[in-house]
């Protein structure tokens, strides 16, 4: 499989928007249970997805030794810090 920047970068963007609605909602309602399960939901859904999307980009990386690749990963990777962020915030100041 075979997956390019502009995949890769729909990819982060798109979990990055519902990861950002899904804060928001759960910092509007406070500590509502079947919210919370919901986030923790797509958190487990958007790891394993982007995991796989990692992998292959790592492969892709090796096998065909693609600038864009790498490019690729760090854009996938740039939603770590910002979900770390969200959760600091939801554990200290709600």
């Amino acid at each position: 499989m075979y997956i390019k920047l502009k995949t890769a970068k729909k990819t982060a963007f798109t979990f990055f928007i519902i990861g950002t609605l899904l804060f928001f909602i759960r910092w509007v309602s406070g500590y509502e249970k079947s919210i919370t399960l919901i986030v923790l939901a797509f958190i487990l859904f958007a790891v394993i997805y982007n995991l796989i999307v990692l992998i292959l980009l790592i492969t892709q990386l090796i096998k065909h030794n693609e600038l864009d690749s790498f490019f690729s990963m760090l854009i996938i990777l740039l939603n770590i810090p910002i979900a770390a962020g969200y959760v600091y915030i939801l554990i200290h100041f709600s």
